[in-house]
Formats: C-alpha cells, sequence, structure tokens
C-alpha cells in the first residue's frame, strides 16, 4: 500500500521514447505564482530553445503525463490567516479536521494527512507535544477548546496550505511558513529538465528518462546518456543524473550525477555521488538557485573523475577486507534510521557468513548486496554508499602501491 495520497511510478515498462517539446515546459511555470514568475523571469524558454524544439530527453513527453495526473489533484492556500479557519473536531487517525473559509473557493473542509497535525500545532502554538497527549488519553473535549481559544487569540497568524483531492475529498497534506519559497516540484521538472536540456545540447548528447517516483509529496527522477563511455576493454559505463524533491519536510530540490557500470560478463552496479552537483533550498532566492544551478557545468569534471576511478577499479577489481567490513558494519548496520532491522541483518549475514568476501570482485560484492532489499530508498542509500566505498578502496590500494 502507498505511503502517499496520490502516487505514479515509471520504469521501462511504462516510459515511451517520445520527447517533449520546449513549449510544454510552459505548463509547469504557474501564474497564480510570485515565485513561479521570478523563475520563468530568470530562466525564459525562449533563451533555451524554439517553441517546437525537442527536449533532448527521451522519455520526457510520458514523464509530463505522469506529473500531470498527480499534480492536477493539488489545490495551494496561500497565506490564510487563522481567523480564516475552523476546526470541525479530529477523525479516527488523530488528525485535525479544518474548515476553510474561502470566499472565492467557498468553503474548503478538508482533514489532515501524514505529519499535518503535528506540524500544525508545533508551528502554530508550540504545542504538538500537549496535542499528542490529548490524543493518547482521549482528551478530544480540552484539545478541541484549546485550539478554538488559540486560533481567536492568534486570529492573524498565516501558513501556507497544500491541499489534495482524493476520491470527491479533500486531504491537508502539509503546511509551511509564508517564508518559503516553495520550489515545489513542478519548478524542480522546469529547473531541471531546462538546464539539462542545454547541457545535453552543448555536449552532443541525448538524456533518457529510466525510472520515476511521482507523488503528491516527493519526486525522483532518473536520467541516463543513451551512449555509453567504453572503459578500456572492461565494460561500458553510463552517465545520468538523479533528480530529487520534497515539497514537505526540510528536503532540498536536488541533483545529483549518478552512474552504471556494466562489465563484459554483463554484471552491473549503479552508483551515486555523494558530492551534489545541485542543491536548492526552500529557503533559497532565485539569484541562489541560479548559481546552484550553474554548478552543472561541473558535471564534466566529475565524470571525467568517476571515469578514472572506475578505470582504476576495473584493473584492480578484487574487494579488501576493510572496505567490506566498513561498508557492511558502518555504513549499513549503524544507519538504524535509514535501513530497516532486516535489512541490516540480511546485510550482515551476508559478511559473516562469507556469501561476500575479499576473493570477489568489488562488482559481485555490490550485486550481492543489492539483494537485501527492494525498497526505492534503502537502494538509494546503498547506491551512495557503494560510490563512497569505491572511492575508498581505491584511496586504499593506491596508498599501498607507494609504500611498495
Amino acid at each position: 500500500m502507498s505511503k502517499f495520497i496520490s502516487e505514479v511510478k515509471l520504469d521501462t515498462l511504462n516510459i515511451t521514447d517520445e520527447q517533449a517539446k520546449m513549449k510544454d515546459l510552459q505548463r509547469f511555470v504557474k501564474d497564480d505564482r510570485e515565485i513561479d514568475e521570478k523563475v520563468y523571469e530568470k530562466f525564459p524558454l525562449k533563451e533555451y530553445g524554439r517553441p517546437n524544439e525537442k527536449l533532448r530527453i527521451y522519455g520526457s513527453k510520458s514523464l509530463f503525463k505522469a506529473f500531470g495526473d498527480v499534480n492536477d489533484n493539488k489545490l495551494d492556500l496561500s497565506g490564510i490567516p487563522l481567523n480564516s479557519i475552523k476546526l470541525e473536531g479530529f477523525n479516527e487517525k488523530n488528525q485535525m479536521i479544518l474548515k476553510f473559509l474561502d470566499k472565492d473557493l467557498g468553503d474548503i473542509v478538508a482533514e489532515g494527512e501524514y505529519t499535518f497535525t503535528n506540524d500544525f500545532y508545533e508551528h502554530f502554538f508550540k504545542m504538538k507535544s500537549f496535542a499528542k497527549y490529548c490524543f493518547k488519553e482521549a482528551h478530544y473535549d480540552l484539545l478541541n477548546y484549546c485550539t478554538n481559544e488559540l486560533l481567536v487569540k492568534n486570529k492573524m497568524k498565516r501558513a501556507q496550505y497544500r491541499l489534495i483531492m482524493d476520491e470527491e475529498r479533500y486531504s491537508i497534506r502539509g503546511l509551511t511558513s509564508t517564508g518559503y519559497k516553495n520550489f515545489d516540484n513542478h519548478l524542480a521538472i522546469y529547473l531541471s529538465f531546462l538546464t539539462l536540456h542545454n547541457y545535453a545540447e552543448q555536449q552532443g548528447f541525448y538524456f533518457k528518462v529510466i525510472k520515476a517516483n511521482l507523488s503528491d509529496t516527493n519526486l525522483e527522477i532518473y536520467l541516463e546518456q543513451v551512449t555509453s563511455t567504453i572503459v578500456s576493454d572492461k565494460g561500458e559505463l553510463y552517465f545520468g543524473a538523479y533528480i530529487s524533491n520534497n515539497e514537505v519536510g526540510k528536503k532540498s530540490f536536488s541533483i545529483d550525477l549518478n552512474y552504471k557500470f556494466i562489465d563484459n560478463e554483463g554484471e552491473s552496479f549503479r552508483a551515486v555521488s555523494s558530492e551534489k552537483l545541485v542543491k536548492i533550498n526552500h529557503r533559497n532566492s532565485i539569484d541562489n538557485a541560479e548559481i546552484q544551478l550553474d554548478n552543472l557545468t561541473k558535471i564534466t569534471q566529475m565524470k571525467e573523475e568517476t571515469l578514472e576511478q572506475i578505470h582504476y577499479t576495473m584493473n584492480n577489481p578484487t574487494v579488501d577486507e576493510n572496505t567490506l567490513y566498513e561498508m557492511v558494519y558502518r555504513e549499513i548496520n549503524r544507519k538504524t534510521k535509514v535501513f530497516t532491522p532486516e535489512t541490516r541483518k540480511r546485510a550482515c549475514e551476508l559478511y559473516d557468513e562469507k556469501h561476500i568476501n575479499h576473493t570477489m570482485s568489488i562488482i559481485k560484492v555490490f550485486k550481492e548486496l543489492s539483494k537485501i532489499t527492494n525498497n526505492d530508498e534503502e537502494r538509494l542509500s546503498l547506491e551512495r554508499i557503494y560510490h563512497d566505498s569505491l572511492l575508498k578502496m581505491n584511496t586504499r590500494k593506491r596508498e599501498k602501491e607507494k609504500v611498495h
């Protein structure tokens, strides 16, 4: 069961090769949002290509359609004062039921989802703990009374609310302060696809969308270069980009370098660089966003450095004991907030029972470790660990070479 109200997953089975056009990006800029207007002023489409020019990203048409299926159910209520909100009660999930009083849209009744109720009480009244206590002890009347009193006393406090329509009912997905710039998912797609298209055009290649997870909250898109880079006579390296954003919480809009290596025997692994190419926080200015997006030029240098590391690894493929131990017991087993107990146990069993050992190539080790989970978030964490482990292993081997 999905943890999101609305979600679409894309992979090679439901992504076509069709390319969206430059003008199709216009739909990702909203006329009624100040930040969207500023983004469009700073990054106008006309400076990146002709309206009917195809984006150099295969599968972009499938992704745009899927995003529309998720995003069209969203409703943003901006700058709403507390005197325009009425508490209707609490549901069986201990979430607030609120009525938004709006002259233009009409009154809207919506129920909280995710962490909304806790966030609401903490954001406005610093009383998340008290609310949790009332829910635990079933003091609903007390919490109702206190909430209504505080709504009156703080009537001019404002926030932004994101609502999701699901089966003819509204859910409140989250709230943020009015100080948030909100580089929401539609802007993350606009900026990343525009700048990555521009980079691909300058370098003379094409990307393709190979995977995407799109929800009412999160965005994850994996792009891969269509053409590969030959690594000596050892195999092929495919570079790409990992785009992510989260509209709720403190996560940022970011673009990372990712890559996939396939050796001549068909064994492969995918990894994600630990150094972010682009990182835009939701409080960043448009000028800062421009500076961050200019960092995409670093991708060429990072690709060269990664190619050199992969080349060295393939000429020295056997994993060392220190790397194995660190991957399992430091990088996986200690990350209790990242990996479930079951996943960490499976990793330790692989190491303890010698299913992975120092006689194996690093690619085979990565392949075995990848079997410990099917969870997307855990797999992404593993891919970051693979990149870091590969760099550390190469550093150790080079230091030994210097000694000898």
